[in-house]
């Protein structure tokens, strides 16, 4: 099992106690279970880079499958927790793909899976972005289903079926996962 199978799994199981947060373990890696969704600000940032940016570097076979896209990103300006450019793709109909961009060192970041956007059937989810992130955060925000069967072979995530909001931090190069809110799913009667 991979580490972020662990973890993901961790949190999806719920870690709030009478409305505190908790933190747990997994395999040396710390999370914490906040009490309510964090919001960008909280995660703020005041630098941006502002040098050339080097080329990408393909260093795996996902990169270099991906290269078209990662290369033609990498020229971007920073766009995501001050010094990154976050790139996305499409992966199929209603999906998006991306990894963040490291302009100073050409290194790549894979986002921490796929994301398949809430449709109709998701209550309160039609006016939100499949990822959300701002230029001066480090928090990012997949919303929709973790998808995890893709041409980067990353494991499966556990609780991946579940539709929600997924708050993650960015720091030393890793995605973290905060929070997670279930949506509510409105089912359809189809017997009539």
């Amino acid at each position: 099992m991979s580490l972020w199978a662990a973890v993901s799994g961790l949190v999806l199981a719920g870690w709030l106690i009478n409305g505190s947060a908790q933190t747990a373990t997994s395999a040396g890696t710390s999370v914490t279970k906040l009490r309510a969704a964090p919001e960008f600000r909280d995660f703020g940032v005041t630098r941006t880079f502002n040098g050339t940016n080097a080329a990408v570097r393909l260093a795996s076979p996902a990169e270099r499958k991906f290269r078209t896209m990662l290369t033609q990103g990498a020229s971007n300006k920073p766009n995501f927790a001050g010094d990154y450019i976050l790139v996305m793709w499409g992966c199929g109909s209603g999906c998006a793909d991306g990894a963040v961009i490291d302009p100073g060192s050409g290194k790549v970041h894979w986002l921490p899976s796929m994301v398949v956007g809430c449709n109709s059937t998701c209550i309160g989810y039609e006016d939100k972005k499949f990822v959300d992130f701002r230029p001066n955060s480090k928090l990012l925000v997949l919303n929709g289903m973790r998808e995890t069967v893709n041409g980067r072979g990353i494991a499966k995530v556990a609780g991946a079926d579940v539709w929600g909001s997924f708050y993650y931090l960015f720091e030393n190069g890793h995605f973290r996962l905060l929070h997670s809110v279930a949506a509510e799913i409105e089912r359809f009667d189809d017997t009539e």
